[in-house]
């Protein structure tokens, strides 16, 4: 019924097990949220005399791996929001150089783009309202457009497979998909 009553539950599991011949490093005991149960867990242990090791006090959503995939996951399901899409661009394993980055978001405040404006292919000037087009302009803008789809391409067909998804295995399968052709094993191997 509480965190006592399942920290209780859980040693003496662990010791009715070590009476049957287990040995205590068979065990782990997970928690979703270890600094709610540790003071619990580590009392109950300590009473009976169960040696532990505490790990794992790291906040999973502090790593850059899973950080990557939640902002991409805001980013596809959230309507393609630029606050999201930037977030998603600036993490840890984008797969954009940080100049490229800020290249995009310059011209995404510039141009206010939104939502499904990320989509199109971008034509308006990239240094703001000016007439006259140089060689350097267009490609400029081309460069921010090969950018932009490489952001994008991978997060609409995400979010396409997302909104298609029957059930949690297809939702999976997305996102294993969308982890793939973004490449995230190679940059993480390179890391």
């Amino acid at each position: 019924e509480n965190i006592y009553d399942e920290c209780v539950l859980a040693s003496e599991e662990v010791l009715r097990l070590v009476h049957k011949g287990s040995r205590y490093r068979d065990f782990s005991v997970v928690c979703a949220d270890l600094p709610t149960y540790q003071n619990a867990l580590s009392m109950y242990f300590q009473m009976c005399g169960i040696p532990t090791y505490l790990a794992g006090t790291e906040d999973i959503l502090d790593k850059p791996v899973i950080g990557t995939v939640l902002t991409a996951m805001d980013a596809a399901i959230g309507d393609f929001d630029t606050k999201d899409v930037l977030r998603y661009m600036k993490s840890a394993l984008s797969p954009l150089p940080l100049e490229a980055c800020d290249a995009l978001e310059n011209y995404a405040i510039l141009w206010d783009i939104q939502g499904k404006k990320w989509l199109n292919e971008w034509t308006m000037h990239p240094e703001g309202l000016v007439d006259i087009w140089t060689d350097e302009n267009t490609k400029y803008l081309e460069a921010l457009n090969n950018a932009r789809r490489r952001i994008i391409e991978p997060l609409h067909n995400l979010s396409d497979a997302m909104s298609k998804a029957k059930d949690v295995s297809d939702r999976v399968s997305a996102l294993y998909r969308f982890l793939d052709e973004i490449e995230l094993r190679d940059r993480l191997e390179e890391l």
